[in-house]
């Protein structure tokens, strides 16, 4: 560029300079704009890694297993009151108190104290969109489901880790597509239904004025799951409706810093649930509530001195629920009869 412009003068020496300068700043902005394309085309895996270390930092996969084991062994709905009171009596979980309470014979119809667990799970498959109508045509006070997010971003009412017993599908929700998901069936002995989108359950839950009680599963990626269900609720103007439970406190913490007004409600154990302790720091997460499978008067009476909702989990007797009414519960579930 300069090989036959020899500096002879100030003149020459100026205009070269300017040249030069001319030529070391078109680099610059070449080498600026080859930085800039690189890191616009990483930018895609920087997000990828950034959402794949989100949720899953502060995750121990031993005590999850734990909590599913523990989860499994609360299932006592076959059980009696009684029943369930002399064997947590036998365990050393609760008192031994024993009280006399009236009995009731027959189904009264009044739905305003019970919530149906994964809908009228009695007379349909569990979680599905029939299961959820039957449950707000009954006048429950609240339908429970369970809400997981696929692998695409899709919130569906499901209650098991994997697939197979309830659909006879391989997998999990977590790691299929809704496309795939769409076209299985929730089979029972009331017959098979299909999958229902979260979306759905809140829509009956709104039609009906029942309050929706949201389970919040496992996820890897649970913020995410957690906003689109707050967005979700937000959209229909439910908040009211909407309660948050989860046995995994970081959960019901998340969805505080989403909006501090959301309900929240701690999903206990049997042991954790026998530790006044428990109440204690579901109050201070500022939940609204607690959800017990322990039948014991001094469960409501500690949970209630924290100001909170005690409810119970859960029991299709009729006589089982006048009991626990009279313990001082303010909720039961019951599997929708």
């Amino acid at each position: 560029m300069f090989k036959n412009n020899p500096i002879t003068s100030r003149y020459d020496r100026t205009i070269f300079l300017l040249k030069l300068a001319c030529a070391f700043f078109s680099f610059s902005l070449l080498l600026t704009n080859i930085r800039t394309v690189h890191a616009v085309n990483d930018m895609p895996d920087i997000m990828c890694e950034w959402i794949d270390e989100e949720d899953t930092e502060e995750f121990d996969p031993d005590w999850y297993e734990e909590f599913l084991s523990e989860e499994e062994e609360t299932d006592e709905s076959d059980l009696s009151l009684d029943e369930l009171i002399a064997k947590y009596a036998a365990e050393g979980d609760v008192g031994e108190e024993e009280i006399e309470y009236d009995t009731v014979t027959e189904d009264t119809g009044d739905k305003s104290l019970l919530i149906a667990h994964t809908g009228m799970a009695g007379q349909a498959a569990q979680n599905s969109l029939y299961a959820f109508q039957l449950a707000g045509q009954a006048g429950y006070n609240g339908i429970e489901t369970d809400v997981r997010m696929t692998r695409d971003g899709v919130l569906v009412c499901y209650h098991d880790e994997t697939l197979a017993d309830k659909t006879g599908a391989s997998g999990s929700v977590e790691s299929s597509t809704w496309d795939r998901l769409s076209g299985l069936y929730v089979r029972s002995k009331h017959g098979s239904q299909p999958i229902a989108k979260f979306e759905e359950y809140l829509d009956t839950c709104k039609a009906y004025g029942c309050n929706a009680v949201i389970d919040l599963k496992y996820s890897g990626n649970y913020k995410t799951m957690i906003k689109l269900i707050d967005a979700m609720v937000k959209e229909r103007d439910m908040q009211y409706l909407a309660i948050y439970q989860c046995s995994i406190p970081k959960y019901l913490q998340y969805a505080k810093e989403l909006d501090p007004y959301n309900r929240c409600w701690l999903l206990c154990g049997k042991k954790s649930a026998a530790s006044s302790a428990t109440y204690k720091t579901a109050a201070a997460m500022g939940c609204e509530g607690v959800n017990v499978p322990v039948a014991d008067s001094s469960v409501p009476k500690a949970v209630h001195s924290y100001g909170m909702t005690c409810a119970f989990y859960q029991t299709d007797d009729d006589s089982a629920q006048k009991k626990l009414f009279d313990m001082g519960y303010d909720l039961v579930m019951e599997n929708g009869r």
